[in-house]
């Protein structure tokens, strides 16, 4: 007889006695459980006990996870969350450095428990690791009368001297003769165990004179080791305790804001001290205004420039999240001018040189920010594309002016003859540009968008590709009107496409990877890549021979020219350029009529009606994978909240990506890396059951597979890649013996009954 769904048998381990293979009751309270482990034990005091996952992740048991707990799972007896949080605020308030490091290293582990996290903050204690930062991670200057005693310990005599030469900097030789006093040869012996240490310090070895060695190289890899893990460890479990979402961003004080961004501009931070400062800056960016008017007080984009010349992609990544949070932040009148600093700073010959054009393939998550900066730095251009022209402003209509001075070399005629006259002048030319208005070009660009932007892309054209411009407006001009191609109408239409090709005046998606190269190679991408798609369109019209009326055919040819060449990806403008060469209005004819083809392959009725009924048998066999690959199972990584089992029966919905609860208030730059992997099963009316998938295709299978025990749709990329697979090949399957078999597009006529069935054989 199989043992109750209750009785689980487990393995407890606890560390210096034999392992005890037992049955627990989950019906049981888990303090009785806890009780009956150490009563076998005989440790006193159970409630100072807890039970922990024997995994690598070691979050406690709960009774909110206890469900969790499988057949053979390996469980340890450790010390409970409460008391374990205890020990370490008062570890890491000691005066001793080893033991404070050692306390920051298991604080800084143990944090991603959000039990722990949650009895760790009930002790203050994320205000004692703010006050360390604060201080520099120092500890009472009340010991520096034991240190200088004559009974201090050699490794207090080490603590001091890192004391001395961690916040007296430049009075090392201070430090080393008040060493001398306290015996040095003892504190090399039995005080430094670090093998850095030993190799700092060797040279002492043979001295008979320790302030004849030079202290500034021995203090600085003393101070560069310890000093910089300290620090490394308690922002680590800083971010760690803040990324559960228990206590708001907006507690923290400027002095702890000033201290975070001291770190981000000195150019000899550690690595990982720095990685962690930045993180911590973005999600105050993120998550509070108050906080972000604080902290663009204190960095500037000039500060942060020199992190994107390193080689840590890590480092970069995390430098490009904080520019791109502050451009996301920024007040609308602060956003132009934070473009005026990234220009004169030279960002984009940064980014382009050191982080695209390194030898380093460039991770998801730094395509992702390239991407954010793509789309906030295009984004700038909403204001324009958004802005009428008015017809009154003498300064807007001296642009226009400007577009007819440079086409047609008019100066010296500008005040000559009548009036009458000179509006006749003006009204030919304006004709000659290409115009719709021609009386008045300025109501041309009162439509939005694209607005003033579309002059602003004509003016730089004309002043900067001024040989190419000219050309255009006078072979244009010189054609029969109905052949001709309107500058001024194809710029504005031209305009408005790339802003919907671009996406402007959007908000960046969360999961979207898809910047362009090219666009970090020039200043003025957006208007460069206006010159080299104006001058594609006016190639293109000549090659389809078209008039006035074909103008929108004409336009569509090119928006299909210009995605199909940005699906390439291509490093720069000039690849760009030559990309569209090879995209003639021949070449996408024979793309067209090749995917036509295909297409009317698969598109005729019979084709179709087949299609339809196949399409459900294959649906099946998807869902049957997913549901199988859920009875498989699939190791997740642990999230320490709301965990335990529930039948499928009381599951009510399935959210996903930044509707889960445990992706909300989370550090911005850890978010995204998680984000698109996330869901939660609601099972209650405020409960849920959070998971976050190993890779993109568990994610989409398990959301399939819950979809379909709840009777929804499978809607994942995954699900429609395999359908369009498996649907494609059954057809060809089917198909093959009607090969070069022309299929009919209606059904044959039934013939006419025969006049007898004496050709109907009986078996019988």
């Amino acid at each position: 007889m199989p043992p109750p769904a209750d009785i689980l048998k487990v393995a407890i381990e606890w560390p210096g006695a034999f392992p005890k293979l037992m049955e627990i009751d989950q019906k049981k309270p888990l303090s009785a459980i806890i009780k009956e482990v150490c009563d076998g034990w005989q440790l006193p005091n159970p409630e100072t006990y807890a039970l922990q996952n024997g995994d690598s992740t070691n979050f406690y048991i709960t009774e909110k996870n206890r469900n969790n707990i499988k057949n053979g799972s390996i469980l340890c007896l450790t010390t409970s969350p409460a008391q374990m949080a205890l020990q370490l605020h008062d570890r890491i308030q000691s005066g001793s450095l080893d033991m404070k490091l050692d306390a920051l290293k298991e604080l800084a582990n143990s944090s991603r428990d959000i039990t722990f996290a949650q009895e760790f903050i009930n002790l203050d204690g994320i205000s004692l690791l703010t006050q360390m930062v604060e201080s520099g991670t120092d500890y009472a200057y009340a010991t520096e009368l034991q240190l200088l005693s004559h009974t201090a310990r050699p490794t207090d005599l080490y603590c001091y001297f890192m004391k001395e030469c961690s916040f007296k900097i430049g009075d090392y030789r201070a430090a080393a003769a008040r060493l001398c006093e306290k015996g040095f040869e003892v504190l090399k012996a039995e005080s430094i165990h670090s093998k850095r240490h030993h190799e700092a310090l060797e040279p002492v070895c043979g001295s008979s004179s320790f302030m004849a060695l030079d202290m500034e190289l021995v203090a600085c890899d003393l101070v560069s080791c310890s000093f910089g893990e300290i620090l490394s460890y308690t922002l680590t479990a800083f971010v760690e305790l803040m990324d559960h979402g228990i206590i708001s961003w907006d507690t923290f004080s400027v002095a702890f804001i000033k201290k975070i961004a001291s770190f981000v501009c000195k150019s000899s931070t550690d690595s990982a001290v720095l990685q962690r400062s930045l993180a911590i800056l973005e999600s105050m960016v993120l998550n509070s205004q108050d906080l972000y008017q604080k902290v663009a007080q204190e960095i500037t984009i000039g500060q942060l420039m020199p992190h994107l010349q390193g080689t840590d992609q890590d480092i970069q990544t995390y430098t490009i999240a904080v520019i791109n949070a502050l451009f996301l932040k920024a007040p609308e009148d602060k956003r132009q001018e934070m473009a005026h600093i990234l220009a004169q700073k030279q960002l984009r010959y940064i980014i382009l040189s050191s982080v695209i054009r390194s030898n380093k393939p460039i991770n998801d998550e730094m395509a992702h920010q390239l991407y954010m900066l793509q789309v906030l730095t295009f984004n700038l251009l909403e204001d324009r594309m958004m802005t009428k022209m008015d017809p009154q402003d003498q300064a807007q209509r001296d642009i226009i002016f400007e577009l007819r001075r440079i086409a047609f070399d008019v100066e010296s005629e500008s005040n000559s003859g009548s009036i009458e006259k000179r509006k006749s002048m003006y009204t030919r030319d304006y004709k000659k540009l290409g115009f719709i208005n021609h009386v008045n070009p300025a109501v041309d660009f009162t439509q939005i968008p694209p607005g003033m932007l579309a002059l602003d892309n004509m003016l730089y054209f004309a002043k900067n590709h001024q040989d190419s411009y000219i050309r255009i407006v006078l072979e244009n001009s010189s054609r029969e009107d109905k052949h001709e191609c309107p500058f001024g109408r194809s710029s504005i239409e031209l305009t408005k496409m790339l802003c919907e090709i671009l996406k402007v005046g959007e908000l960046p998606s969360e999961n979207c990877h898809d910047f362009h190269p090219m666009f970090f190679t020039n200043d003025h991408s957006f208007e460069e890549f206006f010159c080299i798609c104006i001058q594609l369109l006016n190639k293109t019209w000549k090659e389809m021979r078209a008039t006035s009326e074909d103008f929108n055919k004409v336009m569509q040819v090119v928006r299909e020219q210009i995605t199909r060449a940005l699906t390439n990806k291509p490093n720069s403008l000039d690849q760009f350029k030559t990309r569209l060469q090879n995209l003639s209005y021949t070449e996408i004819l024979k793309i067209r009529q090749s995917e036509r083809m295909n297409q009317e392959d698969f598109q005729s009725r019979p084709i179709l009606e087949l299609r339809e009924k196949i399409q459900p048998e294959i649906m099946e066999l998807i869902k049957q994978q997913r549901l199988n690959r859920l009875c498989e199972g699939t190791c997740f990584r642990k999230i320490s909240s709301r965990r335990r089992q529930v039948p499928v029966a009381d599951i009510k919905a399935v959210v996903t990506g930044k509707d889960c609860p445990h992706m909300k208030e989370k550090g911005a730059l850890k978010q995204k890396e998680v984000l698109e992997l996330a869901f939660s099963i609601l099972y209650e009316s405020d409960e849920y059951l959070n998971f976050i998938a190993p890779d993109k295709h568990e994610y989409c299978v398990w959301t399939d597979g819950l979809n379909a025990l709840l009777g929804k749709e499978m809607t994942s990329e995954f699900t429609r890649s395999d359908l369009d697979t498996l649907l494609n090949m059954e057809m060809k399957l089917r198909l093959l013996d009607l090969e070069n078999i022309q299929i009919p597009e209606a059904p044959p006529p039934i013939p006419k009954e025969p006049s007898n069935y004496d050709f109907v054989y009986d078996c019988n």
